[in-house]
């Protein structure tokens, strides 16, 4: 291959993460004009509404009690109780709540035992039962795993609620990842990476939606039935937005501010179903895409960058190298320097390992078109490729 069509592919992928970035800074302008005009649109002087925050949990981890008070701390001036929805009355967790209601007795909370329903996923069955029983019109999801940093987080989600055209209102994911562990910080890299994605393209295609952290009106919930029909599914929230958007023509956005989502011992195996899990779900047919785009050109980069840096001995090798390694940063930088103010200047240096995870993402998407096979809580699904799935007898 000549000098003349090597730079020419140097330049052009060099273009293509030019315009990239571009787009990220055009789309970051964006979400802060949003954040500017649910201010404006929630005067200083008006009175916040009461709150119901459902937590649907299952089990216990190091981090649960932690991530629970969080909320439970929260300083928010128009009140809220938090809904805590359990599948069974012997669940471990059952013994933390106690403990924190008994902690923090100002604060409303209830513990509710969901009624079993026709459903694949238990959590739409503990959500129902949470809804039920919620007294609030102002509803706000959240996992188990999120915890929240900042202690006016709800008074930050609910200014977007009155928002011209705005049914519900999200926020992105800040994974946290144990030290030293190289899956926990490929997994975090991996999962802040999407949320990242997801983010930015949802300024376009509000499709886009993360179900870690929402807020909805019950009105909303109402309209599209709450949560019938999505026990099939195993991305009730994309399923949830889709019904919004197709049904109501309505908007969903992401909010300015994102949630952590507490670290965890991951095996890698469970890392590669988690990737197969997000290329799939719900039919993601933009952040599929755009997974593949950046794949292929980042993997190009960093081939390309080791090539001519180390092995070749043309003249213009560190020309190119310097164009490659130019773009591979345009890629990485973005993205790493918005979570490390997220995370009070501290870098995740896994982010600079996303070529492996874009390798991974190919050979899981491929992998999935053969086999549409996934392990989930413990249990072996078929998935297709509209994100329904259904269990395996084994």
């Amino acid at each position: 291959m000549s000098g003349n069509t090597l730079l020419f592919i140097s330049t052009y992928i060099l273009s293509v993460h030019l315009a990239l970035f571009v787009l990220w800074a055009v789309s970051v302008i964006m979400k802060f004009r949003v954040k500017i005009k649910a201010e404006r649109t929630f005067p200083a002087e008006r009175a916040y509404p009461f709150v119901s925050v459902i937590k649907p949990l299952k089990g216990t981890d190091v981090s649960l009690r932690e991530n629970l008070e969080s909320f439970f701390r929260q300083d928010y001036p128009g009140g809220f109780e938090i809904i805590f929805s359990v599948a069974s009355d012997k669940d471990p967790c059952i013994e933390t709540i106690t403990g924190l209601k008994k902690a923090y007795p100002r604060i409303q909370s209830r513990l509710v035992v969901s009624e079993p329903l026709p459903s694949v996923i238990e959590k739409i069955s503990n959500l129902e039962s949470a809804l039920k029983n919620a007294s609030a019109d102002i509803l706000i999801f959240a996992d188990a795993d999120v915890f929240l940093d900042s202690r006016d987080c709800l008074k930050k989600t609910i200014p977007y609620l009155e928002m011209p055209g705005i049914a519900c209102v999200c926020a992105g994911y800040n994974q946290q990842y144990n030290a030293g562990d190289l899956i926990s910080g490929l997994s975090a890299a991996y999962t802040n990476w999407g949320s990242f994605c997801l983010q930015l393209l949802n300024q376009y295609d509000n499709y886009l939606f993360l179900g870690g952290f929402w807020c909805v009106k019950r009105g909303v919930l109402d309209k599209i039935g709450g949560f019938t029909g999505l026990g099939g599914y195993i991305s009730e929230d994309f399923s949830l937005a889709r019904k919004i958007i197709e049904g109501l023509k309505l908007k969903c956005v992401f909010m300015l501010d994102t949630v952590k989502i507490s670290s965890r011992k991951i095996s890698f195996g469970e890392w590669r179903q988690q990737i197969r899990r997000y290329l799939v779900s719900c039919k993601l047919v933009s952040p599929l895409l755009l997974q593949m785009v950046f794949s292929i050109f980042s993997i190009s980069c960093f081939i390309g960058f080791i090539y001519f840096a180390f092995f070749s001995t043309e003249p213009w090798s560190g020309l190119f190298s310097t164009v490659l390694f130019t773009a591979y940063l345009l890629r990485v930088m973005p993205v790493a320097a918005f979570y490390a103010l997220q995370n009070r200047m501290r870098i995740n240096p896994y982010f600079l390992l996303l070529p492996i995870i874009d390798i991974l993402s190919i050979i899981e998407a491929l992998a999935f078109l053969f086999g549409r096979h996934i392990i989930w809580k413990g249990k072996k699904y078929r998935m297709r490729l509209n994100g329904r799935i259904k269990a395996v007898m084994e």
